[in-house]
């Protein structure tokens, strides 16, 4: 007896394999290019130019045992930053900016205001939500925290004032730290805005180089709630 093969035979494991790619498909395990898409925007690094306003808060000037303490004057300023996702809910950054500042006594004696210059690394917890890929609006809650170097550079009126008894003031340097609670909203795929408020404190150092070899380390304390919004881009 003369024994017949199917010419194109389906052992039980491609049938098994099959049965299971059709199980898969048909059930939503299989991954589909609207979770690829909104893994795309999770992922999607943000540049943003902010805005910021300063508010409340007051500034102390210590020189050894002494020192002195007075309100400040609301502050402007702004940054520009960038914000790369880790993984969907925390991402590091980097920004820099400048804020201008005064005293309450400093604007009494119309004294200029001073300027603070800093760069800030910010690692940041996220919680995103929608899917720009889709054609609908996306973007993330934040909690981030500020650390970073400031510079500090004192009115010419202030500088004056020093050079006027024969002594100088160098350039302050120091540290800052503070916190922000914000979000990214994307109205498109790219376009957005920031927002966020919170609160920043600068520490930092002058030397004062004064008449007759008097010199002097002041160190000044500034702090105030910060409140910012601007335009982001998702790229």
């Amino acid at each position: 007896m003369t024994t017949r093969r199917s010419s194109s035979p389906l052992s039980p494991l491609s049938l098994a394999l099959g049965s299971i790619a059709v199980l898969v498909a048909t059930s939503g395990l299989a991954p589909s290019s609207a979770s690829a898409q909104e893994a795309q925007t999770s992922w999607a690094p943000r540049l943003y130019v902010d805005g910021q306003l300063g508010a409340f808060g007051d500034v102390r000037v210590s020189n050894g045992d002494s020192s002195s303490t007075d309100g400040l004057e609301p502050s402007g300023g702004g940054v520009i930053g960038i914000d790369v996702p880790v993984v969907p809910i925390f991402s590091l950054g980097v920004e820099t900016g400048a804020t201008v500042w005064n005293s309450e006594g400093g604007q009494d004696w119309e004294i200029d205001p001073s300027v603070l210059v800093h760069i800030s690394f910010m690692p940041r917890l996220r919680l995103p939500f929608g899917n720009g890929d889709q054609g609908g609006g996306h973007g993330a809650v934040y909690l981030a925290a500020q650390v970073g170097p400031t510079l500090s550079f004192v009115s010419d009126d202030l500088r004056d004032a020093v050079g006027s008894i024969g002594g100088s003031i160098d350039t302050g340097i120091g540290l800052h730290g503070g916190g922000l609670l914000g979000a990214q909203i994307f109205f498109t795929r790219n376009v957005g805005i920031d927002i966020a408020a919170g609160y920043t404190h600068h520490v930092f150092w002058h030397d004062v180089n004064g008449p007759l070899g008097s010199d002097a380390t002041l160190r000044v304390d500034l702090g105030q709630a910060m409140f910012r919004a601007g335009f982001a881009y998702a790229f």
